[in-house]
């Protein structure tokens, strides 16, 4: 399964306090930060004295928030000038926000901050309502920084065990529901955005492994997941190609 590839740089955790009397706060969105490869660096003319709008889904919501920031993989500074917070008025297909939502995040009292190499940063707590699976849209303003060593989150893999594609998602919203009391429909939905492709690989009788199938999740249709098969493999170790040239290139593009 390879998970919806959309490079994160530098935001670690974004965290949502809920007003509990003991200041307890509780993460409702995060990502696992690594060193970005090479390939998956920003393209030209980097993050340097620009500004980078990234769009998350929560969990829960809250009536209080703050943002945790990662330089943790980077070799060099990072100064960030100014961060805010808005209500996006998507998924991810486009970079619109509900522009009076907007709230300015300090750190320390201060508009932007200064990350050291191998550092991290967590902003003052601020005011900002959000409910649960919203979408927040986090502008970050960028100063001196390196577009060469970034920390990162560039995409996720993961394995499975199934028979086919389509019981891969099935087997995997049984898993969730067993430790979740979200509904069925919520499920489909969340699955559905977060996992991009579903590559089924099969062992043939005499050991060799091989690809029998490549699929594209699309958004769920009446309580149901939709995939769209882009390749199978017909015998041998060549793959058809089942799907068109544009389907195949849409999928492999970012997909809200």
């Amino acid at each position: 399964i390879r998970m919806k590839k959309t490079v994160l740089f530098l935001v670690c955790l974004f965290t949502a306090g809920v007003a509990f009397a003991d200041n307890h706060w509780v993460g409702t969105w995060g990502t696992a930060p690594q060193l970005v490869e090479s390939h998956n660096n920003p393209p030209s003319p980097g993050l340097g004295n620009n500004s980078l709008r990234q769009i998350v889904q929560v969990s829960i919501g809250g009536e209080k928030v703050r943002l945790k920031l990662t330089n943790e993989f980077s070799s060099g500074a990072t100064e960030i000038k100014a961060v805010e917070l808005a209500l996006a008025k998507t998924a991810g297909s486009s970079a619109e926000i509900d522009e009076t939502s907007t709230v300015s995040l300090t750190f320390g009292g201060k508009a932007g901050v200064t990350m050291p190499a191998k550092g991290t940063a967590v902003s003052d707590p601020v005011g900002f309502k959000i409910g649960a699976r919203q979408n927040v849209a986090i502008t970050i303003h960028y100063g001196s920084a390196s577009s060469t060593s970034v920390s990162g989150h560039p995409g996720s893999m993961s394995t499975g065990h199934s028979n086919s594609c389509f019981e891969m998602m099935e087997r995997l919203t049984a898993m969730i529901m067993s430790g979740s009391s979200l509904p069925y429909d919520a499920i489909l939905s969340q699955v559905s955005m977060g996992i991009n492709i579903v590559l089924h690989i099969m062992r043939s009788r005499e050991g060799k492994r091989y690809i029998d199938e490549i699929c594209e999740v699309l958004p769920p249709q009446d309580h149901e997941y939709r995939l769209k098969t882009l390749y199978r493999n017909k015998g041998g170790d060549k793959l058809e190609r089942i799907a068109s040239i544009e389907d195949i290139q849409r999928a492999m593009a970012y997909r809200a």
